[in-house]
């Protein structure tokens, strides 16, 4: 080793060794009469000023049935220790990394906290300058209460407060402020994300509060205030699912009001949405009010329970002919004015048959003597007058037999002259409940079979109407 490497290392060990010793009578002269209970002033009255500001890393959780929420923090803060100062140019030093139970600490505390903060470093230390100046940095998890407001969820914002101060120190003593650096105040870090939450903006007020302990004496509070703002996109893929449903049982509707499957089909999407529903419920706490996803649930429900019920009734009524029904609803109707209506329509379908035989005996040749059955008097019996119309129906039947052998099995249509087949046959159930049925029961059964058809119609187009509307209106909510 060389002479000039020696000296080096001579020197360096040297300063190294003062500079330890420096340090060490420093560190001792400091605390030789310093006391870690006492305010850290040299007038007792004197208010020592504390300047604070948090920066916001990440949500840890946000309990929304316990309306707790857990927010990763450091509470920065910087004050001045009148205590422990020095001259830097006697000590050449001008840091000190100190331990916090070491020294005096203000007792600023989450006012509104839920539990303990949980402080996630092993060994907390702060930094001490040659003036005085103290800056701490605190990093903690604090759990503190965010009351929910639920109104518009899943499109709701919701606003967190935390309130800073101490819990025994009055202004007279000690005075907590914001820092005067904006930017400072409220540092939310680039780190900053969660899956469900996003931060819209925040906010900070700085206040006075009296307390029941302490008449006339005023603490300081920081208060900062949070505004998040949900990721609805799970929520909306729940809700589409359940629009689809609905959808499902509107097509359902178009399917004609005597299939019973109709019925057995749209009684299932209503419980399938109740699941769904329920997978959700427990997300968020119970409430004394309707929520946007409860009236969106409760409207989807009611639809398609509307389908469900509404197509059961009118199958029901349709399809059953029962005394009950026809007791219940034939008071409803003129049955006189509807047995004319019913003679008359008879009676002008006896004389198209007549008008179209007739047609046939011209196609062939024949003549032809002119027939027409005249529409009977309301007021006679009506008995008579249907027994006058089996007559010429009997008469007519004759008379197409008799040309059997010209038509062969054809029928001709004097409006557009189609062929049509006649060996297709049209039989009805030998118990179809209409074969027992009397003339004015059949009538009151088929005008409300007309008269629910139209309802069901009506039910058609008039409810998806209504639900895509009120849907349109709750999903405007969304920001």
């Amino acid at each position: 080793m060389t002479l000039k490497n020696v000296l080096l290392l001579n020197l360096f060990l040297f300063t190294y060794t003062h500079s330890l010793n420096e340090e060490t009578f420093l560190r001792n002269e400091l605390s030789e009469s310093y006391n870690k209970y006492v305010r850290p002033v040299n007038n007792y009255e004197d208010s020592l000023d504390i300047r604070m500001g948090l920066a916001v890393q990440n949500i840890e959780e946000f309990d929304q049935k316990k309306e707790t929420l857990d927010l990763n923090i450091w509470v920065r803060m910087n004050w001045k220790d009148e205590i422990l100062n020095w001259n830097s140019s006697k000590y050449n030093l001008s840091f000190l990394s100190m331990n916090v139970d070491n020294i005096w600490t203000p007792d600023i505390e989450l006012l509104n906290a839920a539990s303990k903060p949980t402080i996630y470093i092993l060994d907390e230390a702060l930094n001490l300058y040659s003036d005085g100046s103290i800056f701490r940095s605190k990093p903690a998890i604090y759990k503190f209460s965010c009351p929910l407001e639920l109104h518009e969820f899943p499109f709701d914002i919701q606003s967190c407060t935390m309130k800073f101060g101490s819990w025994t120190y009055n202004n007279n003593m000690m005075l907590v402020q914001p820092y005067e650096d904006v930017d400072k105040q409220i540092d939310v870090l680039s780190t900053f994300s969660h899956s469900e939450w996003g931060i819209n903006r925040y906010s900070l007020k700085n206040y006075n509060e009296s307390r029941i302990c302490c008449p006339g004496k005023n603490f300081s509070i920081n208060e900062y205030t949070f505004e998040f703002q949900r990721y609805p996109h799970y929520y909306k893929l729940s809700m589409g699912m359940t629009i689809s449903l609905v959808i499902v049982s509107f097509i359902i509707m178009l399917m004609k009001p005597d299939n019973v499957s109709r019925t057995g089909t749209a009684v299932f999407i209503p419980l399938t949405i109740l699941a769904l529903q329920l997978t959700i419920a427990d997300k968020i706490p119970v409430v004394g009010y309707y929520t946007l996803m409860d009236n969106f649930f409760l409207c989807c429900f009611i639809t398609s329970m509307f389908v469900s019920i509404e197509s059961g009734l009118v199958y029901s009524l349709i399809t059953t002919k029962s005394n009950l029904i026809y007791d219940t609803f034939h008071k409803c109707f003129n049955i006189e004015k509807m047995h004319k209506i019913y003679i008359s329509e008879k009676v002008d379908i006896e004389n198209k048959k007549i008008k179209h035989n007739n047609f046939i005996k011209r196609l062939n040749g024949q003549g032809v003597k002119e027939t027409r059955i005249k529409k009977t008097n309301p007021d006679k019996e009506f008995d008579t007058t249907i027994e006058a119309l089996t007559n010429m129906s009997n008469n007519q039947e004759n008379i197409v037999m008799r040309n059997i052998d010209i038509e062969q099995n054809y029928e001709v249509d004097e409006l557009d002259f189609n062929i049509v087949d006649k060996n297709i046959i049209r039989v009805i159930n030998f118990d179809d409940e209409n074969l027992s049925l009397s003339l004015k029961q059949k009538l009151v059964f088929d005008k409300i079979s007309v008269i629910f058809t139209n309802f069901d119609n009506i039910c058609r187009c008039l409810l998806p109407l209504i639900f895509i509307i009120y849907i349109s209106v709750l999903m405007s909510y969304e920001k």
